[in-house]
Formats: C-alpha cells, sequence, structure tokens
C-alpha cells in the first residue's frame, strides 16, 4: 500500500530554513548581526557562541578521554512517526531527477544545471543509488499548501522547482529552500516520490560553491534525511562553512536505504 506523506511533513515543517548572514535590514540599511524572523512551525535555532564554544570544548574532552572519534549520524526525517527509517531502494534502474526551470532565464537554467548534477553525485558516491536528469518536466506549484504537482505521475522521481521570492510564502532571504518526499510505500517503508523548492533570487545572487550546498542539503530531506545540530554535516540546519557530506550524512543515508526488491 502507498501512503500519502506531504500533510504530515507539513506539521512538522518541512521547510528547514538555513542559516545566512544577514547584510541587510528590511529597510534595505546594512546590518552586523544574525537575522532569523519568527515563523510558524520553525524549527531552527541559533546556539550563542558562547554555548557552542562550551559545547566544543567538552565534545573534544570527551572524545579525548574515550580515545575514539564520534560521528553525529543524521536521523530521519520521519522520525517518531509510523514512517521513520523510510528510504530510497538502491535498484539498477535509476531515480530520475525532473526540473521545472520556466522561473530561470536561459542563462541562469544553464548556470545552475552543473551544481544540480553536481548535489546528485555527491549524494549518489555516498550511497550508491543511481540518479539520472530527466529533463525538463513542468510542475504546478500550490502556495497555500506548498505542495508541487508533476504534470505527469513519475514514480521513483525527485522533481526540483525554482520559485522567486515574491511568488512564496515561505521562501524569504532567509528561507531559501525546502525538500521532502511525497509518497511512501508503508509496509516496506521505500520512498518512492519526493520534490524540493529553491529561491531563485538566491541561485542568482551566489555563487556556485553555495548553490550546491543547497542543492545537496535540500535534496537530503527529499531523499528521507532530516536536519542535523552537527555543523560538519551537510544537513546541518543552517547554511554553514560546510560544502562536502560528513560522516553522519554518509551515516545517515546508508542507514535508510532499502534493499531492491522490484
Amino acid at each position: 500500500m502507498i501512503s500519502e506523506v506531504r500533510d504530515w511533513i507539513e506539521k512538522r515543517d518541512p521547510h528547514h530554513p538555513l542559516r545566512r548572514p544577514r547584510d541587510y535590514k528590511p529597510d534595505g540599511t546594512r546590518r552586523r548581526t544574525w537575522y532569523r524572523p519568527e515563523r510558524k512551525y520553525r524549527l531552527a535555532y541559533r546556539r550563542r557562541p558562547f554555548t557552542i564554544f562550551i559545547t566544543t570544548v567538552a565534545a573534544v574532552i570527551a572524545t579525548s578521554l574515550a580515545g575514539v572519534a564520534t560521528t553525529s549520524v543524521v536521523g530521519s526525517i520521519f522520525a517518531n512517526s509510523a514512517f521513520a527509517g523510510s528510504g530510497w531502494a538502491n535498484c539498477s534502474s535509476p531515480i530520475t531527477w525532473s526540473t521545472d526551470t520556466s522561473n530561470l532565464t536561459p542563462d541562469q537554467a544553464a548556470l545552475v544545471r552543473p551544481d544540480l548534477a553536481a548535489a546528485f553525485e555527491a549524494w549518489s558516491k555516498a550511497s550508491g543509488l543511481i540518479f539520472a536528469d530527466k529533463g525538463e518536466v513542468p510542475v504546478k506549484y500550490d502556495d497555500s499548501t506548498t505542495k508541487l504537482q508533476t504534470s505527469v505521475d513519475l514514480n521513483r522521481n525527485i522533481a526540483v522547482y525554482f520559485i522567486p521570492d515574491s511568488e512564496s510564502s515561505i521562501i524569504t532571504r532567509s528561507v531559501v529552500g525546502y525538500g521532502t518526499p511525497t509518497r511512501v510505500f508503508s509496509d516496506t517503508k521505500e520512498i518512492v516520490s519526493g520534490y524540493f523548492v529553491v529561491s531563485t533570487d538566491y541561485l542568482v545572487r551566489t555563487n556556485s560553491e553555495r548553490r550546491r550546498v543547497l542543492f545537496m542539503h535540500e535534496l537530503g530531506h527529499a531523499l528521507g534525511l532530516a536536519d542535523s545540530d552537527d555543523p560538519d554535516n551537510i544537513m546541518f540546519r543552517y547554511l554553514d562553512t560546510t560544502v562536502s557530506l560528513g560522516a553522519g550524512d554518509i551515516a545517515g543515508i546508508q542507514a535508510i536505504e532499502k534493499a531492491c526488491i522490484g
């Protein structure tokens, strides 16, 4: 039996806001602090520098005493639910990914596609999952529910949509993307579809490295991973300095990957 999980995801906030330096106040003047507006269902938080220092020192001491390295494994996006541990099946047939670049110019679309491909390649190397670019597939975006619907029913596909900040109640200068699985086989806990949405405004004002970080993070959610509290992981809940998959990311995706039964 196949189960729709989007409504459940919405209740726990699938939007996964990412932190970036807020260079400007809403009135256009420069600021030096970090800015994070309040949002309903917000899961993100920011620890104070002193807390980070104490936590880091304590972790270093504990690791030193134990004589072993510790890894913060990224958990399932469905934690504490019937879908916990759901993941994609590692089959010989690839998981396709499709894009709707109707909100991008041809030059912008050409700019972001290599970064998208690099994000899928990074997760492929970490998990063994095979991905294939399906090309352009138009989608319908409903801002009232933040859901995407593809023009055709695609099985084992991840849809990618680009939206201007002005056309979304979720995407802002502070929230630059969100991703989620959308369908899961309840008996085998196999994810069979997902999507992620990213800000066109952010994509055109940032560089290739930061675009790849954003794509890898949101793709991780579509693959079934939750946010991480470890800044060494791509799934860290804020857009940070990490530019490659961490040990926790890799262990997390491998833990939820399913054997192919098709």
